[in-house]
């Protein structure tokens, strides 16, 4: 140490310094020259040298990815927001089946002409839930209401309709052998089954009121396949109260007999009954129905 510090001198300490100057300086003038400004590009980079410390916040613009570059599992839930989808970006061929539930839709959101038509069928729409004002004027008729015209009763005029209104009735009686029952009340009159000491069944329309008219078929079946039945019609008018019209039937075989009668009150009232016989193990069994207009 002593030998080199004889040796060291003002010029020579002055020299070495200006001489680790120069050339620091010019190593960072030369890497200066060597790298200009936008000289550095993806090829000089090395493959995961850019970590995510190394960006700036927004320095990654949507014009920089690629098509299809971010999937779904780069995305925190929650990161894409209503304001960060254009509209009309989601289609319904990007959401899959059940994934919008009534929740994720506003109130009024789906108006008339988002809606398919007759896409609301009657087991979606709420029992109750409809009012008048839901309802499109003329739709139904109001109570004693009148077609405008015949268009809105499928085309058929007034001729073709039956008027005024009817009630329905049905009845099963069996009657013992040697009695009498009523089968069937028809409001003005009523039909009565009586079956004989044989078990013969046989009909009668009786007059409650004074019958404008009465009238009868009867239908009597043959003892068999090759023994064919018989066919009977009878009328008789102004029928008095408490009188009868009999259909004719003189054997155990079954018998059908549709009845009609006319009543006037003022309004023509009239009744149709369709009545069934037969002898069932000694007794008769009458089966009916039918309908008045007189209520």
């Amino acid at each position: 140490m002593q030998s080199i510090r004889g040796k060291l001198t003002y010029s020579n300490v002055v020299a070495t310094l200006a001489l680790i100057l120069v050339l620091g300086g010019g190593s960072a003038l030369a890497a200066k020259q060597m790298l200009p400004k936008n000289s550095v590009g993806t090829k000089q980079i090395k493959n995961g040298s850019v970590a995510a410390a190394k960006l700036k916040p927004g320095s990654v613009t949507g014009a920089k990815l690629a098509g299809g570059a971010v999937t779904a599992d780069k995305l925190a839930d929650g990161a894409v927001t209503a304001g960060s989808i254009a509209p009309g970006a989601v289609t319904s061929g990007a959401i899959s089946n059940q994934a919008v539930g009534t929740s994720k839709i506003a109130t009024g959101a789906v108006a008339n002409g988002s809606l398919a038509a007759d896409a609301v069928t009657s087991d979606k729409v709420k029992d109750g839930s409809l009012t008048s004002a839901d309802i499109a004027p003329n739709t139904f008729l109001p109570a004693n209401g009148t077609a405008a015209n015949s268009a809105q009763l499928d085309g058929l005029g007034p001729s073709e309709f039956v008027r005024g209104n009817a009630r329905f009735m049905s009845a099963r009686v069996v009657v013992p052998a040697g009695q009498s029952r009523e089968v069937l009340e028809l409001n003005f009159a009523h039909i009565e089954g009586t079956c004989s000491a044989g078990s013969v069944p046989t009909q009668s329309i009786v007059a409650e009121l004074n019958l404008e008219n009465a009238f009868y078929t009867a239908i009597d079946f043959g003892p068999s396949s090759t023994a064919p039945g018989t066919t009977d019609i009878g009328t008789a008018n102004a029928l008095t109260a408490g009188t009868a019209l009999t259909a004719t039937h003189t054997s155990v075989t079954p018998q059908s007999v549709t009845w009609q009668a006319a009543y006037n009150d003022g309004t023509d009232q009239v009744a149709t009954a369709w009545v069934s016989d037969q002898d069932e193990g000694g007794s008769c069994v009458f089966m009916a129905q039918g309908m008045t207009t007189l209520g």
